[in-house]
């Protein structure tokens, strides 16, 4: 399941590193359509769903999931970067029989909706059985939609629901932490005001011929002029507290680290200080471990790993304009 834009990402940047923005407007874009395995039509009539089969959740990201809360859904919130297995039961029909699969992106996340844009991509379920004597064909379902409307939230699935399978505790004492106070703002330049993504008050500018791993091997560590880093020098636990602090518009925003998966061990609504941080009880049987993670506007979210891996790791919203606006 992706999205289409008719612009290549390259086009998309250099007009959002502009004043005029990209058709307009400097906020990361709204895709024309969604797409299956990358096939859709334009103008064709993201949640994903198959009519009249309940769908259950076994997997978020690279997670197994065991848990009745996400069993018989009707459809599954999928946000930017993120990754869902399911399994669905062919029970519904007998061989030859076809249903739509659909693909619905949810307009209340877009910034703007373009005009000739449509939301939802199709794909076609059909049963076969080779054992079975029936008609093969090639006809298009005609099946319906679930009857139940998409949610107006951002959201994907809550943490709460999503429980692992496989246990794997994170570690209980923890000594090292940081914070990324993440907001949407203007840079100005000579140009004039360009649209820019902020962490801890610093835009990310990408200096291609200085890699920071180079840097960090050498010695020089990272510069935060450019760069908005934590360094953890234990390879132990450690926190990383994300405050999404844009409010006027809300934006929620999904986090990437690349890498490595993290366990979501608190989350809650405003601004999370160190010294509220230090009174938290945090969640160590068994949360949910994952590299994507939704934070809702004027939320936070304390995310914990495993600091044992060597490197430069990095913290990044899904999406290319996304990236383009923000940092490592």
């Amino acid at each position: 399941m992706g999205d289409w834009y008719h612009n290549t990402s390259a086009e998309i940047i250099k007009a959002l590193d502009t004043p005029h923005g990209y058709l307009g407007s400097q906020a990361a874009p709204p895709p024309y359509s969604a797409m299956f395995n990358g096939f859709g039509t334009w103008n064709s009539m993201i949640y994903n769903s198959v009519d009249e089969h309940t769908l259950d959740v076994i997997e978020a990201d690279d997670t197994p999931i065991s848990s009745a809360e996400v069993s018989d859904l009707h459809r599954i919130q999928t946000h930017n970067g993120q990754r869902y297995s399911v399994i669905l039961k062919t029970d519904q029909g007998k061989p030859g029989d076809a249903f739509w699969m659909r693909g619905e992106m949810l307009e209340a996340c877009f910034p703007y909706v373009l005009k000739d844009a449509s939301n939802t991509t199709l794909a076609v379920l059909r049963y076969i059985d080779d054992d079975s004597d029936y008609e093969p064909t090639t006809d298009l379902p005609t099946t319906k939609d679930w009857k139940d409307k998409l949610g107006k939230d951002c959201r994907d699935i809550e943490t709460s629901k999503l429980v692992p399978l496989v246990r794997e505790d994170p570690p209980k004492v923890v000594k090292q932490q940081g914070i990324f106070n993440t907001q949407v703002g203007n840079l100005s330049t000579s140009d004039g005001n360009v649209t820019r993504f902020f962490v801890n008050h610093v835009p990310f500018d990408h200096l291609w011929y200085q890699p920071v791993l180079h840097d960090v091997i050498e010695g020089r560590g990272v510069d935060n002029s450019n760069i908005m880093s934590l360094t953890f020098d234990d390879p132990e636990g450690a926190d990383i507290i994300i405050n999404n602090r844009d409010v006027n518009p809300p934006i929620d925003h999904p986090y990437h680290l690349h890498a490595m998966t993290y366990w979501i061990v608190a989350e809650g609504k405003g601004a999370l200080t160190i010294d509220e941080y230090k009174k938290l009880k945090f969640n160590t049987d068994n949360p949910l471990r994952r590299d994507t993670h939704v934070v809702p506007a004027n939320s936070w979210a304390v995310l914990r790993v495993k600091a044992d891996i060597p490197g430069s790791f990095t913290v990044t919203l899904t999406g290319i304009s996304h990236t383009a606006l923000q940092q490592s």
